[in-house]
């Protein structure tokens, strides 16, 4: 009988003999292979039985494990961080495979389900179910993940729209001085503290700009240093004198030069003072 394809010999390095022997059987299913004496050349085909080979076989690759070791895995496997649900549920009904759970198989993958999700709101809404069964706690965690998923994208998508608007506002809020359009401005009923005006805060007010600007331009005085040289000429002080004196001048720098305050009120005079400087009066 002819047949197509090829199983090749079975390697302990390349593959594990569980699998290979399920794709063996599988491959004389598709080919109508009943008697497998052949696989025992050189010796003859009433000497070994298929069954017996396999058995042997499965002995020496595949020695039985600790019940107890199995289980331990299985009730210490947590969800990995990036795993999604199914990829941890596939790995749980992995490990329970030499379990021997039995009929109580649906009850340990809920529990481990629950213990192992490594998501806390997960758990609480699986623990908020009465009665939760495997099937119900599978499809509740599959359901919250994808809207944590989706949450994620239009969150994405719309710190994306907000940084563009950003970035094409050019001219600065009238309303606060920041870089958006007024109309989406927080400040865009708010009370000036400066002028008492609606529709802006105290840090864009004009109307602030505009008086600080106007007492910028007062000449303060009392008790401040003057900015200006003072030249003081001293001539003769009388013409009669034989031999007229040489002119006295006197240059006061803005250290030495001080301003004096000034005292407005009804009723009082002017007071006068004379300054001599080397006996001449100023």
């Amino acid at each position: 009988m002819a047949t197509r394809g090829g199983i090749g010999e079975f390697s302990g390095e390349a593959a594990d003999w569980e699998s290979y022997i399920e794709r063996l059987e599988n491959y004389f299913v598709a080919h109508e292979i009943t008697d497998a004496a052949n696989l025992v050349v050189p010796q003859k085909p009433n000497e070994v039985e298929y069954a017996a080979l396999v058995k042997r076989i499965n002995e020496h690759f595949v020695p039985k494990s600790s019940v107890i070791v199995q289980r331990f895995k299985f009730n210490t496997c947590v969800r990995q961080v990036g795993e999604s649900v199914l990829t941890f549920v596939a790995h749980l009904r992995a490990l329970s495979e030499h379990c021997e759970f039995g009929d109580t198989l649906e009850d340990m993958l809920r529990d481990r389900l629950i213990c192992g999700i490594a998501d806390s709101r997960m758990q609480r809404a699986m623990l908020a179910e009465q009665k939760l069964k495997f099937a119900r706690a599978f499809e509740l965690t599959q359901t919250m993940e994808s809207a944590d998923r989706d949450t994620r994208k239009l969150q994405s998508n719309t710190s994306v729209h907000l940084l563009t608007d950003k970035s094409t506002t050019t001219k600065p809020c009238y309303c606060c001085g920041e870089r958006h359009h007024p109309s989406s401005c927080r400040f865009v009923d708010a009370i000036c503290h400066a002028c008492k005006k609606t529709g802006h805060i105290s840090k864009v007010c004009r109307s602030k700009r505009k008086t600080t600007a106007a007492g910028g331009n007062t000449t303060k005085t009392g008790g401040t240093k003057s900015n200006t040289s003072t030249s003081v000429s001293q001539s003769s002080k009388s013409s009669t004198q034989s031999e007229p004196k040489a002119a006295l001048t006197l240059t006061a720098t803005p250290e030495d030069v001080y301003t004096m305050f000034s005292i407005h009120g009804p009723g009082h005079a002017p007071f006068y003072v004379t300054l001599a400087v080397d006996g001449h009066e100023l």
